[in-house]
C-alpha cells in the first residue's frame, strides 16, 4: 500500500493501535479523525512525503506522534482537539505550519519551532493551555491571527532572529504578552521593542542564543 484514501478510518473509534507498511508516500485527509481510542505513540514512516489535513483531529487519547522528516509542512488541523498529545518533534524540513494544526493540544508543554518555518498560521496552537516554553527559529516572518490563542500559560518565548518581522498584534493572549518572558539575541532587546507584535511583550530579556 503506497496511499491511505482520505477518510480511510475516520471515527473508528475502537482503533487503538496502527502500523503502518514501509512502502506508504501518501495519508490522505482526516483518515484517521475521531479514532478516540488511538493511544501512546504513533510512528509514521520515513517515506511519507505528505499528510492531509485533519489527519488526526479529535483522537483525544495519542500522546506521541513521529513525523517523517521529508514533509515540509503541518497540514491544517493535524492534531486539532488531541488533548493528551505531550510531546511532538517538528521535522527540520518544515517551512509551514498551518490553521489549526495543534489546536487544543491540551497536554503540550514545549513547542520547538525548527529554523526552516516561516509561516505559522491563524489559531495553529491555539488552546494550548498547558503550554509554557515557545522557542522560534530563525526564520519566522509570520505569526497569525490568535496562532497561541488561549495560551495563557506561556512562560518563556525564546526568538534567535537578530533582524525580527513583524508578527500578528494578537498571535499572542494579553496575559502572555503581560507576564511572559520574550527572549532575544544580545542587542536585539531595542529592536524587538520597536517592532509590531513583539513590542507588546512587557519583559524583553537579552541572551546568547548560539
Amino acid at each position: 500500500v503506497e496511499a491511505l484514501n482520505k477518510n480511510a478510518f475516520d471515527g473508528c473509534k475502537g482503533l487503538r493501535k496502527v502500523v503502518f507498511g514501509e512502502n506508504i508516500t501518501t495519508i490522505g485527509n482526516y483518515a484517521f479523525r475521531g479514532c478516540t481510542a488511538l493511544d501512546g505513540e504513533l510512528v509514521i514512516p520515513e517515506s511519507v512525503v505528505s499528510l492531509g489535513s485533519g489527519l488526526f483531529s479529535g483522537c483525544t487519547s495519542l500522546q506521541y506522534v513521529s513525523l517523517p522528516s521529508g514533509i515540509e509542512e503541518i497540514p491544517a488541523s493535524l492534531f486539532n482537539g488531541c488533548k493528551s498529545l505531550e510531546s511532538v518533534d517538528i521535522p527540520e524540513g518544515v517551512v509551514a505550519i498551518r490553521n489549526y494544526a495543534f489546536n487544543g493540544c491540551e497536554s503540550l508543554t514545549d513547542v520547538v519551532i525548527p529554523a526552516a518555518v516561516e509561516t505559522i498560521e491563524n489559531d495553529a496552537f491555539r488552546e494550548c493551555k498547558a503550554l509554557k516554553n515557545v522557542t522560534f527559529g530563525e526564520n519566522i516572518s509570520y505569526i497569525g491571527n490568535t496562532a497561541f490563542g488561549y495560551c495563557n500559560a506561556i512562560e518563556n518565548v525564546y526568538v534567535s532572529d537578530v533582524a525580527p518581522s513583524e508578527i500578528n498584534q494578537s498571535a499572542f493572549t494579553d496575559a502572555v504578552y503581560g507576564n511572559a518572558t520574550l527572549y532575544v539575541p544580545f542587542g536585539c532587546k531595542d529592536i524587538y521593542s520597536a517592532t509590531d507584535g513583539w513590542k507588546k511583550f512587557k519583559n524583553i530579556v537579552e541572551m546568547d542564543m548560539t
